[in-house]
């Protein structure tokens, strides 16, 4: 049986905005851990588990952006550099409830259950830990309500199923979300 302690810290949070239309955000999630006993018993370090610089831009009250850059730790122990990509590029057109989002973006795949579960420092939630889909996809995406009151929404995406990476194939992927919200 393994026992150790695991502190985690968000190191920093930065916002600003120089402009009123361009935000820039930033956050990183560090832990210190220590092993106490097992196979690597009394092992103890620092690291940085993710690191998200994000630049938001508005341009009107229909178009908006983002770009998001995210460098993250190759895993507990694994002793390799960080790795780095393009966690979303895409352009967002909002108007009269709908939502059409073209570029890498989020999926309707565990979004809904991450802002629930809302403790990214602290865990991936149990979709993102068995790997049942992907946080991001190369696509469009439209999001629209399906009742006057906003509590019933419809998401539909069609992407290349690849996440962040690369295509590699011909086949795409579709993804249909169905969100009801009684109260």
């Amino acid at each position: 049986m393994k026992r150790f302690l695991l502190l985690t810290l968000t190191l920093a949070s930065i916002q600003t905005s120089a402009d009123a239309e361009v935000k820039w955000k930033g956050y990183t999630f560090g832990d210190y851990f220590y092993v106490a006993s097992g196979s690597q018993e009394k092992r103890n370090g620092f690291q940085i588990r993710r690191i998200y610089i994000t630049m938001n831009k508005k341009w009107d009250d229909t178009w908006s952006g983002r770009v998001r850059l995210e460098a993250n730790d190759a895993g507990f122990g694994a002793g390799e550099k960080m790795n780095t990509a393009i966690k979303d590029a895409y352009f967002n057109y909002k108007k009269s409830g709908r939502s059409l989002v073209a570029g890498l973006s989020a999926t309707p795949t565990w979004s809904f259950t991450e802002s629930v579960w809302g403790y990214r420092s602290i865990e991936k939630t149990i979709m993102d830990l068995n790997k049942i889909g992907s946080s991001r996809d190369l696509g469009v995406l439209f999001e629209t309500p399906l009742d006057s009151n906003g509590k019933v929404k419809a998401t539909f995406m069609f992407g290349n199923g690849n996440s962040n990476k690369s295509e590699t194939n011909n086949d795409k992927k579709g993804y249909v979300r169905l969100d009801i919200a009684p109260s």
